[in-house]
C-alpha cells in the first residue's frame, strides 16, 4: 500500500472541509446494528463520472473507470454517511474496510450530503482543494460512485484505486433496498436515537393506530436524520389492556380512557428507548355541577356549567364545546333545555346535561289605565297592555285577560295571567258609568262630554290602531308606534257602541272595530279577543268615519279616516271603500 487520500465534504453551508480522521477503536460491549431505507441511484452515479471525467481531461488526466467492486463499497459508504458524517465508518473502523475486494498504490475517498444532482455535487467537490485533488489525480484509474438518497437527503461518495480487483460497470435506473450498519454506541450515541410517532399527539382517542418509529440525529452533521426499520427492534408495551404494539411498531390504542402504558423499542445492542402516551380521558365520565334554573329573557340563554373530570376543572372551548338544540327556541322560551358537552383538543366522547328556563314574574309590574266605559247591558272587555317592573312590555301570547263585574254599572275587574314565558297575576279595575231603563237598555238621554280618539300607527305592521286611552296612547309611542294625532272626537256615551277586538294570530296582531254586535260576537267565536267597548258613535251623525279595506294585507286591513281625500286615495291605490264605519261629533 503506497498511500491513503481522505476527504469530507460537508453539505452544511455548502462548506467543504478536507480531514485525515484517526482510526477509532471499536468497543465491542458498545456495539450495536441498526437498519434503514434508502434508494440508490445509479444513473445519477453515472452522470457524475461523466461530470469528473471532463474535468479529468481538462488537467490532461485519463478518464476514470467505474468499478463495480468499488462502486458497490461507495453505496455502503454513502448509506453509512447518513448515520456518522466522516471518513470514520459508524462502527470506528477506517473507511477502507469497507473495500470489498483488493486495491493497491493509491486510493482514497470523497464523500459529500445535501445536493441533489450530479451537477451540484461536482461543484461543491471542485470548489474544495482536497476533493478537487482526489478527483484529478493522475495516478487514479478506477472509481466506485455511491448515490444514496435517504429521507430527504442525498448522499454521495466516490472511492478511488489506481489498481483493484473485479470488473468494471455501467447502469442506470434506481433501486430502493435496506442497509444493515453496525454502529459503536460511543461514536453514535444512543442519546442521539429517539422515538418517533405519526401520532399528532401522546393523548389518545381510543381506537387510535398508529406507527413508531426510531429516528437517529447524525452526530457529525445534526441537520441529518435516519429512520431506522422498526422491525430491527424489540418493542413492548407496559400495559397491553391499554397499548397493544406489533414487531413493527404499530401501535393500538385500547377503549380506557384516562389511563397511560409506556412503549419500549430494544436494539440488538440492548439499547432501549421509551415513549409514554395516555388515552384520551372521556367526557361521559364527568361530573356537572348542577346548573343554576334561567330565567327567561326573550334571547337564547347559554350557560357555563362547572366540568370535572379525573378531579381535574375542563375548559369550555379547550377541552369540550357545548352543542345546544338545533331551534334557537328550544333554549330562548321558558322550559328544560338540553345539550351535548362535546369532548375536544385531547378529552373525548360526549355527555348530556340539562337546565331549565323559568318564566319571567309579571310580580311588581303594571297593566295599562282602562278610561271610565259606559254601561252598555252588555260585557265590557277593554283592551289592556302589560308591562313589567323593568318597563319591558309584555306580548299579548305572555298573558291572559279575564274581566269580572263587568256588566252592570260600578266597578269591574280586570285579571291579567300569565302563561307561557311569564307567571304570576296584576289586577286592575275600571269604572262602568250609566244607568238602565225599565226594558233592561241603555239610557242614553244624555250623551255627556267628548272625548279625543287618538290615531296611532305601526312602522313595522302597517296598523292603524285609534284609542281613547292616553296611557294606551303612550306606551305604545314609547315602544316604535307613531303617534298621528287625534283622529276624530268621540261622544263620552250614545246608543251606539263601536267595539273592539285583537286578532292574536297574524303577525304581529291586528285591531278591528266595529258598531255590529253581530260581528263582534261572530269574530270572538272565531278566536278573535274580544276587547268590549272602544268608544262611541255619535247618535247625531256629526262626522262621519270613513273605512277602507286593504284586500293586500294580513295586518293593518282596515283603515278609518274623517278625511274623504284620504279614503279616495285609498281607494286609487286598491282599497275597498266600505261607506261609513261610525260617527264623530262636530266641534
Amino acid at each position: 500500500m503506497r498511500k491513503l487520500l481522505r476527504c469530507l465534504a460537508l453539505a452544511l453551508g455548502m462548506v467543504l472541509v478536507l480531514t485525515f480522521a484517526p482510526t477509532i477503536a471499536r468497543a465491542a460491549s458498545s456495539t450495536d446494528t441498526v437498519s434503514f431505507e434508502g434508494t440508490v441511484d445509479y444513473a445519477r452515479a453515472e452522470e457524475q463520472l461523466k461530470l469528473m471525467n471532463a474535468e479529468r481531461a481538462k488537467v490532461g488526466a485519463s478518464p476514470l473507470t467505474m468499478s463495480s467492486a468499488l462502486q458497490n463499497t461507495a453505496v455502503v459508504r454513502a448509506a453509512e454517511t447518513a448515520l456518522y458524517f466522516d471518513h470514520v465508518r459508524p462502527n470506528g473502523e477506517k473507511w477502507d474496510t469497507a473495500l470489498q475486494t483488493p486495491v493497491s498504490g493509491w486510493w482514497g475517498e470523497n464523500i459529500a450530503a445535501g445536493n441533489s444532482t450530479a451537477q451540484a455535487v461536482t461543484d461543491q467537490w471542485m470548489n474544495s482543494e482536497g476533493h478537487r485533488k482526489n478527483m484529478l489525480k493522475k495516478e487514479y484509474r478506477y472509481v466506485g460512485i455511491g448515490c444514496v438518497t435517504i429521507g430527504s437527503t442525498t448522499y454521495w461518495c466516490q472511492n478511488f484505486a489506481e489498481s483493484v480487483g473485479g470488473g468494471t460497470t455501467s447502469g442506470g435506473g434506481s433501486i430502493t433496498r435496506f442497509f444493515t450498519v453496525e454502529v459503536n454506541r460511543s461514536l453514535v450515541p444512543a442519546s442521539y436515537t429517539s422515538i418517533s410517532s405519526s401520532s399528532s399527539s401522546d393523548t389518545l382517542f381510543a381506537g387510535a393506530t398508529f406507527t413508531l418509529t426510531m429516528k437517529m440525529r447524525n452526530p457529525k452533521w445534526t441537520y441529518a436524520n435516519v429512520s431506522t426499520r422498526a422491525s430491527g427492534y424489540i418493542w413492548t408495551s407496559s400495559n397491553p389492556s391499554v397499548l397493544t404494539v406489533d414487531k413493527n411498531g404499530k401501535v393500538t390504542a385500547q377503549n380506557r380512557p384516562g389511563s397511560s402504558a409506556t412503549i419500549t423499542a430494544t436494539s440488538p445492542g440492548g439499547y432501549s428507548w421509551s415513549k409514554t402516551f395516555t388515552i384520551a380521558p372521556d367526557i361521559s365520565a364527568a361530573a356537572v355541577a348542577p346548573i343554576p334554573d334561567q330565567t327567561y329573557t326573550g334571547s337564547a340563554i347559554k350557560v357555563h356549567p362547572v366540568v370535572t373530570l379525573n378531579g381535574r376543572v375542563l375548559e369550555e372551548g379547550e377541552d369540550y364545546v357545548i352543542d345546544y338544540p338545533f331551534d334557537k327556541s328550544d333554549y330562548t322560551n321558558a322550559g328544560t333545555v338540553t345539550i351535548t358537552l362535546r369532548g375536544w383538543g385531547e378529552v373525548m366522547g360526549t355527555k348530556t346535561v340539562t337546565y331549565k328556563i323559568l318564566p319571567r314574574s309579571l310580580s311588581g309590574g303594571s297593566v295599562s289605565a282602562v278610561s271610565e266605559q259606559r254601561y252598555t247591558g252588555k260585557a265590557i272587555e277593554p283592551y289592556v297592555s302589560v308591562r313589567l317592573a323593568s318597563g319591558d312590555s309584555v306580548p299579548p301570547s305572555g298573558y291572559t285577560v279575564s274581566y269580572s263585574n263587568n256588566v252592570q254599572p260600578g266597578t269591574a275587574k280586570i285579571t291579567v295571567t300569565g302563561k307561557g314565558n311569564y307567571t304570576g297575576t296584576l289586577t286592575t279595575t275600571f269604572a262602568i258609568k250609566g244607568t238602565t231603563s225599565s226594558s233592561g237598555q241603555h239610557d242614553t238621554t244624555d250623551q255627556g262630554p267628548t272625548v279625543p280618539m287618538h290615531r296611532l300607527y305601526n312602522p313595522y305592521t302597517g296598523e292603524h290602531l285609534y284609542t281613547e286611552s292616553r296611557d294606551e296612547r303612550d306606551g305604545l309611542v314609547a315602544i316604535g308606534w307613531t303617534y298621528e294625532g287625534v283622529g276624530w272626537i268621540a261622544p263620552k256615551g250614545s246608543q251606539t257602541p263601536v267595539w273592539r277586538l285583537y286578532n292574536p294570530y297574524v303577525a304581529g296582531g291586528d285591531h278591528h272595530y266595529t258598531t255590529s254586535f253581530k260581528e263582534y260576537s261572530d269574530l270572538g267565536r272565531l278566536g278573535w279577543s274580544k276587547e268590549g267597548v272602544g268608544w262611541y258613535s255619535d247618535d247625531a251623525k256629526g262626522v262621519p268615519l270613513y273605512r277602507q279595506f286593504n284586500p293586500y294585507a294580513q295586518v293593518g286591513t282596515h283603515n278609518y279616516t274623517t278625511s274623504a281625500e284620504e279614503r279616495d286615495m285609498l281607494v286609487r291605490l286598491g282599497w275597498h271603500d266600505e261607506g261609513v264605519g261610525w260617527y264623530g261629533v262636530k266641534k
